[in-house]
């Protein structure tokens, strides 16, 4: 346990205790914050709160149907690619971990084909990305289950298969998409939430 070290009140005579600032306001203790920085340094604090603070925020498939644009901060013009311009979306949504980091078009990063912005390229790569993070699977369009769904859509002309994000509002209402298209005739419909 850290030893308290007494810290001298250095308010101004008559002045009250409140404009006295919080952590000078007793000579008996320190913050618990100051305390762990001067036992592990402010670099360990810092990366410590940063921890803490990543694994309270709760990311759902919405933030990239929000964020999707049909483009990619990369600028370049892949053609009809579903997975880079979606994972574009979930990256700026705060899905860092997709992020391969600026370099040469094409290239390998993190075990993905990802473009010179480092956004992944390939639907079935992001779909191994979806089924990682995944709470909830379904192998159906089911309309049953409202909330946002990643979306994987294999078997049809393209053997990479094609992603989206779908929007369920209910049974009996069709859902709305954002991607590059949407496939619901195709055999494979692999929806994830998380």
């Amino acid at each position: 346990m850290l030893a308290r070290k007494p810290i001298a009140n250095h308010a101004a005579p008559g002045a009250s205790r409140a404009s006295v600032p919080p952590h000078r306001a007793s000579d008996t203790s320190e913050l618990p914050l100051l305390a762990l920085q001067r036992a592990i340094g402010n670099a360990a604090v810092t990366r410590l709160i940063s921890r803490t603070e990543a694994a309270a925020i709760q990311r759902t498939p919405e933030e990239a149907f929000k964020n999707f644009t049909d483009s990619c901060t990369c600028g370049e013009d892949l053609g009809n690619n579903c997975a880079h311009y979606l994972s574009d979306a979930f990256i700026r949504a705060g899905y860092s971990e997709l992020d391969g980091g600026k370099g040469g078009l094409y290239r390998r990063k993190k075990g993905r084909t990802v473009c010179k912005h480092g956004r992944p390229v390939r639907a079935r790569e992001l779909e191994t990305w979806f089924a990682a993070k995944a709470k909830q699977k379904s192998k159906k369009n089911d309309h049953s289950k409202p909330g946002f769904w990643a979306v994987w859509q294999g078997g049809g002309t393209y053997w990479g298969g094609h992603v989206a994000v779908h929007e369920h509002k209910g049974k009996g209402t069709p859902h709305d998409v954002r991607g590059t298209g949407d496939y619901p005739q195709w055999p494979t419909q692999n929806h994830y939430t998380w």
